[in-house]
């Protein structure tokens, strides 16, 4: 075992609640300091997004037929709703002087560790470069411009995450790393969701290395974070949005046009802090991300899920875009109203891998989960904890 994997281990047992004790994390919330969820990046010039005035026609059904949806050109406006969809607002609550946000992608303890961003071709309706969503306001602030052409396609773009440990450490202490790989997970199924509505493809470039988006996202531009928390890579997705299939083009190709292209590009803006100061500090947050950094690497041999039947959803029948707009956290749950039997059924159906079917077909290898399951109230079933 090498010494990397072995600290990944370790961090694991390490950071896990036990019946004997908690992980360790602060003996309580620092709300004086506690993180801004949204990162600016002041001096950007800001894009202004249109936010969807209604309903998109495709269903929740829809989504789950492969070529049921026509694939829209890549305008302005169908990026923006694919932002919205998947990163953006869903709603403003307010408890008393408290005042927050939820998004359309989940995230544990509503903390939002992930940041999104979008490198974009020209012909776009934008400047050809990379570029930062801000979701309080729905604008992308531009990072960078690119001066010279890197060779992006024009039926598609790059998107890529990252993550701000501070924002889950300020809660969850150690714990804050897990907590940040699984919110990756929530926003990549949220763009994938995104996408479908707008009848696009998502491929996860495995190849890429940390290193590799770190340079093209802008992200070891310390003098852009002086004063601010930095971020992690975590992904980049190639988003297909004409009908042509560059996946395996996008798989392979080195990412170097690209990290040469932004080297040369026009920077603009500055990180905002998150907090005035950081209580406490976390070392181990450090050792197993250093541990766990990928290198680049070939891309893995496409792996084709096992064949399941094609997904009942006649029931749902409701705009897709309703359905995701309207995404609040479990806390909401009346604690009184049971589920049928049959809905239940269908939902862990959905969770099934299928061929070019959301939400796990961006993914190159098997999905690699395993469902733990609490039921309370479902029809029929008694309650209990089921795998």
């Amino acid at each position: 075992m090498s010494d990397a994997l072995a600290t990944v281990l370790d961090y694991h047992q390490r950071s896990k609640h036990s019946l004997r004790r908690y992980a360790a994390g602060p003996h309580g919330l620092d709300w004086a300091n506690q993180p801004d969820p949204f990162r600016r990046f002041d001096g950007a010039p800001r894009v202004p997004l249109p936010l969807l005035a209604g309903e998109l026609p495709p269903d929740w059904a829809d989504l789950h037929r492969p070529g049921a949806i026509e694939p829209r050109p890549l305008t302005q406006a169908s990026l923006a709703a694919l932002l919205q969809l998947a990163l953006g607002l869903a709603a403003w609550k307010q408890y008393g002087t408290s005042r927050w946000a939820l998004r359309c992608n989940p995230s544990s303890g509503n903390l939002h560790p992930t940041e999104g961003y979008v490198v974009m071709p020209a012909g776009s309706g934008l400047h050809a470069g990379v570029y930062h969503y801000q979701s309080h306001d729905h604008v992308l602030e531009r990072r960078c411009r690119f001066t010279d052409d890197p060779g992006l396609p024009g039926d598609g773009f790059l998107v890529g995450l990252t993550a701000i440990f501070w924002r889950e450490a300020w809660k969850y202490g150690e714990r804050a790393f897990r907590y940040c790989q699984h919110d990756a997970g929530h926003a990549l199924a949220a763009i994938r969701y995104a996408a479908a509505v707008l009848g696009w493809r998502v491929w996860l470039l495995e190849g890429w290395s940390d290193d590799d988006i770190a340079a093209l996202l802008g992200l070891t531009r310390a003098a852009d974070y002086a004063d601010a928390e930095r971020e992690q890579p975590e992904l980049m997705l190639w988003v297909q949005t004409g009908t042509g299939e560059m996946a395996d083009h996008w798989r392979a190709a080195p990412p170097e046009a690209l990290t040469q292209a932004v080297a040369r590009g026009e920077w603009r803006g500055r990180a905002n802090p998150l907090s005035p100061r950081h209580g406490q500090d976390w070392p181990v947050i450090d050792v197993v991300a250093k541990a766990a950094h990928k290198p680049r690497m070939p891309p893995l041999p496409a792996a084709a899920p096992p064949p399941c039947p094609p997904l009942d959803l006649d029931e749902v029948r409701q705009p897709a875009t309703r359905l995701i707009r309207q995404r609040r956290s479990a806390q909401a749950f009346d604690g009184r109203t049971p589920l049928p039997a049959t809905a239940f059924f269908r939902l862990l159906d959905a969770t099934l891998p299928r061929p070019t079917v959301p939400p796990l077909d961006p993914l190159p290898w098997p999905a690699r989960l395993h469902l733990l399951l609490f039921v309370h109230r479902v029809t029929g079933l008694t309650p209990g904890l089921y795998a």
